[in-house]
């Protein structure tokens, strides 16, 4: 071999050698505690500019399935396919969350989180049908309490105007900053009103004092004394009178009317419970009654009426067994849980977004759709309401014929 053939093979392979790849590396995952723990404390969040709430569900969500991914038989797993489905509800995707939510209580249908994905699985359909023009109390309640938000602004505006120079001008501009942010905030939700509300406080202050100096301008004794009145009177009822105009036109915002609602805003509960009693029917307020999750509050709030299910974490049994009665398709198991939990009436509101929850599209035969088709089986009876009362409500008597009567 000459030494040009040894060093051809030499530098073979030598550049053989160096396009070689490297063996690939793996980086090995943190435990399933400490992922969890990580988890945790995103969705716990943080706040914007130390104001603002601030949650980063995507990023929640990545360290969640990162223990599903490299721990896959690990109790923490089971534990983050719920908290995926919180994340998700929390950051308003209902659809993810419910489709989660069902999955969890399909794969484990032993574990004492399933009451709780239930009723969590209620809101979403509660939510995900919700109107867009949501509902007005708030807003109305809001204009009353901030009223003053069409005074202050404006004067605020003003005064940013008139100042000389950034560093006068500053104070103003972070004050109307501030009252907007938080005003805004107060008509989604209105404990908020209150941080407003103090920082109006000044603005109003000011506005006060600038209208009563331009009016100590005036000679006349009478008209600067109606000016101050004025200014005052303008202050003290005119958010009330605002907020109570808008709350007396009925305005409801621009939803198609036949959007599904929320079974309070459909259905007169207060009404319902005082027939109920009036009629002392199955023991009038000794009774027991079945009905939709979102109803349960009301009832209790307002009659001495006992329910099984309630929008409550500490009521899972009683979630549970709602979902159980109604959704089943085996009237003997459901007749026999009724009697179990001493069901006296069933209660429905069939225009509430919640009978989604009990009514599937490829049945017809669960109890909560038979009961809306007026084909209840052996055992309960239709009670007949009032006009008014039968427009929003279906109400079922549980045991003997001789117990139902007319509530009217």
């Amino acid at each position: 071999m000459t030494a040009r053939q040894t060093t051809a093979i030499v530098l073979s392979l030598w550049l053989a050698a160096g396009c070689k790849s490297p063996p690939p590396t793996f980086e090995e995952a943190p435990p399933a505690d400490e992922l969890y723990a990580e988890g945790l404390e995103i969705l716990e969040g943080g706040r914007f500019l130390r104001i603002i709430p601030w949650v980063n569900h995507g990023r929640a969500i990545e360290t969640f399935q990162a223990i599903i991914d490299n721990y896959p038989y690990s109790d923490y797993a089971v534990l983050a396919e719920l908290k995926i489905a919180d994340a998700y509800f929390d950051d308003g995707k209902y659809e993810e969350a419910l489709s989660y939510y069902r999955d969890f209580s399909d794969l484990h249908p032993q574990h004492p989180e399933v009451p709780y994905t239930i009723w969590r699985s209620a809101l979403c359909h509660e939510k995900r049908k919700r109107p867009p023009n949501r509902d007005q109390t708030a807003t109305r309640d809001a204009i009353v309490y901030l009223g003053h938000l069409a005074i202050a602004l404006p004067f605020l505006f003003w005064l940013i105007k008139r100042a000389q120079g950034i560093g006068a001008r500053l104070p103003w501009i972070v004050l109307a900053l501030a009252i907007t942010a938080f005003g805004l905030t107060a008509f989604l939700h209105l404990r908020f009103a209150a941080f407003a509300e103090v920082l109006i406080l000044f603005a109003v202050a000011v506005f006060i004092d600038t209208a009563f100096a331009a009016a100590g301008s005036i000679r006349s004794d009478v008209q600067r004394g109606l000016v101050r009145g004025g200014v005052m009177a303008l202050l003290l009822v005119g958010p009330l009178m605002l907020g109570k105009a808008i709350a007396n036109s009925g305005f409801d915002g621009f939803a198609d009317a036949d959007t599904p609602r929320t079974a309070n805003s459909v259905c007169d509960v207060g009404a319902m419970t005082r027939h109920i009693e009036k009629a002392q029917l199955a023991g009038g307020g000794s009774a027991t009654v079945l009905a939709f999750m979102d109803l349960g509050p009301q009832i209790l709030y307002r009659s001495r009426l006992r329910v099984i299910g309630t929008p409550y974490h500490r009521n899972g049994a009683g979630i549970l067994d709602s979902h159980t009665m109604l959704a089943s398709e085996d009237d003997r198991a459901a007749g026999a849980l009724m009697r179990a939990r001493g069901v006296d009436l069933i209660l429905l509101c069939p225009d509430s977004a919640e009978r989604a929850f009990y009514s599937e599209r490829d049945s017809t035969n669960r109890l909560y759709d038979r009961l809306v088709a007026g084909q209840p089986p052996a055992g309960l009876r239709p009670v007949v309401l009032p006009p008014l009362l039968s427009e929003a409500f279906m109400l079922y008597l549980v045991g003997p014929p001789i117990l139902e009567r007319r509530l009217y």
